[in-house]
């Protein structure tokens, strides 16, 4: 177990190193990097050769200084009134005595000369990070400005953070309560408010990160790249700060400042982008709010605004591998608008999708068949035979035939659904439908016409740029000629699937490692075939 290293009191910090940081000639108000010079040898907080500056600060009462139970985790960018506001806050909020709250701050408590003229990551710095809970040490982030969290641009700051997580830290997500206010009344207020939150979640890049001059950021990354790898650290860190939001979205001040329309909009809002970013969890708790803020209101909508957020749970645990839960919710949303809407209507035909979605994923294709079929009804009656939505039907409906190995009734839903696709210009969707018009083929052993349709969909997919779902179009036209015994343009194309995946995902990514595997089982495929 590490031991505790002394930190300095929250009120001396609020109090007496701002006085002393005036009689210097300097405010709170200027960035931890701005109070001095490191490359100077001797500074108000700095003192080269020396300890560390509460060590051998005589004017700091002991009953200041103590066994730290809080380590600060900080940009040198961030302001030292950001600091101070963001730890008087914690207090405040977990009803801590600023007197007794000792935090270890590295430009307080650490000798950062030496670190400046060897940027080594020495063993002290190194055991910093190996905390653990039984040492009583929480760690709190400060997390400003908002919008762009300049923690969370630090090479260091980032790495410690999923540290102190894989050392069962507990981890504060802390901001000054201005930029907290800040970030509440712009999510709830603006229309586009979440989405900037989320920006600034997606930025989260550790390769791209800065660090400080006193640390070697080849020797991080290296450390990183070993392991665990750059997406897991960029990964959790993601996460992290959208399960902290979520957060701060359900407490009390969020409620304070905004109406239960205005939550309930913003719950439905980012939950439905939680959703889509594959953040389930979130996803599912936002939605579950929303819900029970709809359950309490009373207006001619209610009912239809019940149904809507219980198809979103029902859509979540669906994702969540819950699927009896699932059909529960789903099934209630059903019934609630066939009876406000009537039979032929986009939501129930909706519904009766979902509910085909999650009976395939059971396995149970006599029902989600039934389900499709009705559902195909309701579009033809409402938009024709040549709509959009129409051919989605038929694509679900093909998506049963082919789970049930009947490829030749598959193939003739999926041509229905491309026809109508390839009218309406629908590029994704056409892609789409020869893809599944491939799969079907190769199950057929028709592997020559298989290969023309999957690059049909691949030409799609590279006019649209590089993207991800291209790296796919490369993998599915590789595993054709995997499966027409051509391993040497499989090769080929899986090594187009493999640049690709790196380019856009990165190379640890679990799509990059995929189709990495795969290209050694092509090989030994080849090899096999060559040793006949």
């Amino acid at each position: 177990m590490v031991s505790q290293e002394n930190g300095i009191s929250v009120h001396w910090l609020s109090v007496d190193f701002i006085k002393e940081v005036e009689g210097y000639g300097k405010d709170a108000s200027l960035a931890i990097e701005e109070l001095e010079d490191l490359t100077k040898p001797n500074g108000f907080i700095r003192q080269k050769g020396d300890g560390p500056y509460i060590d051998r600060n005589s004017a700091i009462e002991k009953k200041h200084i103590g066994p730290s139970n809080l380590a600060l985790v900080t940009s040198w960018k961030n302001t030292l009134r950001d600091i101070v506001d963001t730890l008087v806050g914690h207090c405040k909020d977990h009803d801590l005595d600023p007197e007794q709250t000792f935090v270890w701050v590295d430009f307080l408590c650490n000798n950062l000369h030496a670190a400046a003229e060897d940027k080594t990551l020495d063993d002290n710095m190194l055991q910093r990070m190996a905390r653990n809970k039984e040492s009583g040490v929480e760690i709190v982030v400060v997390i400003s400005p908002w919008n762009k969290p300049l923690c969370l641009t630090q090479v260091w700051n980032m790495f410690e953070l999923y540290k102190a997580n894989e050392n069962d830290c507990k981890i504060h997500f802390a901001m000054p309560p201005e930029e907290k206010t800040n970030m509440l009344r712009t999510a709830v207020f603006n229309e586009e408010g979440f989405g900037k939150i989320l920006d600034a979640v997606r930025a989260i890049n550790l390769e791209k990160a800065e660090t400080s001059d006193i640390i070697d950021k080849d020797q991080i990354l290296k450390i990183i790249d070993e392991d665990p790898g750059f997406y897991e650290v960029n990964e959790w860190l993601k996460d992290w700060v959208k399960d902290k939001v979520v957060d701060e979205l359900f407490s009390q001040q969020c409620q304070e400042i905004a109406s239960a329309d205005d939550i309930d909009r913003l719950c439905n809002g980012l939950g439905n982008i939680m959703h889509s970013e594959k953040n389930f969890q979130q996803a599912y708790s936002l939605f579950q709010k929303s819900l029970e803020i709809r359950e309490k209101i009373e207006r001619d909508s209610r009912d239809l605004m019940i149904a809507s957020a219980w198809t979103n749970i029902g859509l979540v645990l669906e994702d969540m591998e819950d699927p009896e839960e699932s059909l529960l919710y789903l099934k209630k949303a059903l019934l609630l608008r066939e009876r406000k809407l009537g039979r032929n209507s986009i939501p129930t035909s909706d519904s009766h999708t979902y509910i085909g979605n999650v009976q395939m994923l059971q396995g149970d294709f006599p029902s989600a068949h039934d389900s499709y079929k009705i559902a195909l009804a309701i579009e033809e009656t409402l938009h024709g035979t040549s709509h959009k939505r129409t051919a989605d039907c038929y694509h679900n409906i093909g998506k049963v035939f082919e789970a049930t190995d009947k490829a030749e009734d598959a193939i003739t839903y999926f041509q229905q659904a491309l026809a109508i696709r390839e009218e309406h210009d629908c590029l994704i969707d056409t892609a789409i439908s020869y893809t599944s018009i491939a799969q079907s083929l190769s199950k057929r052993s028709e592997h020559r016409e298989a290969l023309k349709h999957y690059r049909k969909a691949m030409e799609i997919h590279n006019s649209m740029g590089v993207r991800e779902e291209l790296a796919l179009a490369y993998n599915n036209i590789a595993m054709g000629y995997c499966d027409a015994h051509a391993y040497a343009e499989a090769l080929e194309y899986l090594e187009r699937a493999i640049e690709t995946y790196e380019l856009i995902l990165g190379k640890d990514h679990p799509h990059t490692k995929v189709a990495k595997e795969s290209k050694k089982e092509i090989h030994d495929l080849q090899d096999q075939e060559l040793t006949v």
